[in-house]
């Protein structure tokens, strides 16, 4: 009898309270990108069904992708990314997003109920025979959107080919709302609908009850956070350089193994050196959060990351030929010559405050860093 009635004060409750209009809240936001696919991620405010439709290229008519696995189409949530696969390098393509609520769901008994359709918007997939590339970096927001917004206005997005955020543009991950509240609906605003971001992972990604759904949130070829995404004759070599401190302090409660996750990146990095296209790449850039030396005036304990760092990864990234390297974490801006730390190749930590703006060219790649303040800190060419 109990049961009976608290069915029916919350059938009577669902009845009263009306149904929230179905909205695209999040997104959609460019991923993954490559000369052949790109990827669309956005959420909604219900439990929906949603898709993809995209127009361009060989495709005259719109033609719909889903989310897709083990033969289901991805269905009665709120959170989707949908791969856009099969698509022609160096091409525009148009694309929307259609979503219909989902009011009910038994086995055999949908209940679909509002539809929406976002604008159209556009992009263009990567040119494998490009010479020239052009990206911005940003780091370490740590969910402060009105600094971003401000970091993204000191270069025009509209002219790049993507942007990066090299770790810490959230200080952890305990809510589902927080990545979007920290940069991607800023990013939405400014430009990700039509160029798309690539995310490397900073230590404060790590941390929090939510960081292993981070995946969810931002692009992870291959379901991993460490990539290659080729530009052109440019590789854009991404690693993941995990925690700051050892594994066994306390405050992980011993739930980290970054340790074994470094090596496991340095085998995976010898794995890439050995394919031909990152061999022949003209320019190989390396995009990781944490630096590979120890950072001045830092406890040692939170070296511990960075020193592994320099023992196992520098010597590789030494002899694969590395033209240039990006960091943050630090919070400062610290610039490193070749061989002042061991490196071979320059290394650029960029601070909280500021944005970098890469152009590749056959003149080599040019690095301009500048501050909130509009104070420039380089302006080099590396040849």
């Amino acid at each position: 009898m109990r049961r009976l009635i608290f069915t029916l004060v919350a059938a009577l409750y669902l009845m009263a309270v009306p149904a929230q209009d179905l909205l695209i809240d999040h997104g959609p936001y460019l991923q993954c990108p490559s000369a052949d696919g790109m990827s669309v991620y956005f959420s909604t405010s219900n439990l929906s069904f949603s898709w993809v439709e995209l127009k361009g290229g060989e495709y005259e008519e719109p033609r719909p992708f889903y989310g897709l696995r083990d033969g289901l189409r991805t269905a009665y949530t709120k959170q989707f990314r949908i791969d856009l696969t099969g698509l022609e390098p160096a091409t525009v393509y148009q694309y929307r997003i259609v979503s219909v609520s989902m009011d009910g769901f038994q086995p055999y008994k949908i209940k679909m109920g509002d539809k929406t359709t976002s604008p159209w918007y556009s992009f263009r997939t990567p040119d494998p025979e490009a010479a020239d590339l052009s990206f911005i970096v940003c780091n370490d927001g740590h969910d402060n959107p009105g600094k971003l917004s401000k970091e993204l206005s000191l270069f025009p997005t509209e002219t790049a080919d993507l942007v990066v955020y090299n770790g810490d543009m959230i200080s952890y991950y305990d809510k589902l709302t927080q990545p979007y509240d920290g940069f991607i609906d800023v990013s939405v605003g400014r430009f990700a609908t039509s160029t798309p971001f690539i995310y490397v992972r900073g230590n404060h990604e790590t941390r929090g009850n939510m960081a292993r759904q981070f995946h969810e949130v931002v692009g992870t070829p291959n379901a991993r956070f460490h990539n290659v995404f080729y530009y052109g004759n440019t590789a854009l070599l991404v690693l993941d350089t995990g925690e700051d401190k050892p594994d066994d302090t306390k405050v992980y409660a011993g739930i980290n193994d970054f340790d074994s996750y470094r090596t496991e990146q340095a085998r995976w990095l010898k794995s890439v050196m050995a394919t031909r296209q990152f061999r022949k790449s003209k320019h190989k850039i390396v995009l990781m959060h944490m630096p590979p030396f120890e950072c001045p005036d830092t406890p040692d304990n939170e070296n511990h990351g960075c020193r592994q760092l320099h023992d196992e990864w520098l010597p590789l990234l030494n002899a694969a030929g590395i033209d240039l390297m990006l960091c943050g974490h630090t919070h400062f801006f610290l610039f490193k010559d070749k061989g002042s730390v061991g490196n071979e190749f320059p290394i650029v930590v960029n601070d909280n405050h500021s944005a970098v703006r890469v152009a590749v060219s056959g003149q080599g790649i040019d690095v301009r860093v500048v501050n909130d303040q509009g104070k420039e800190l380089m302006n080099e060419i590396f040849r």
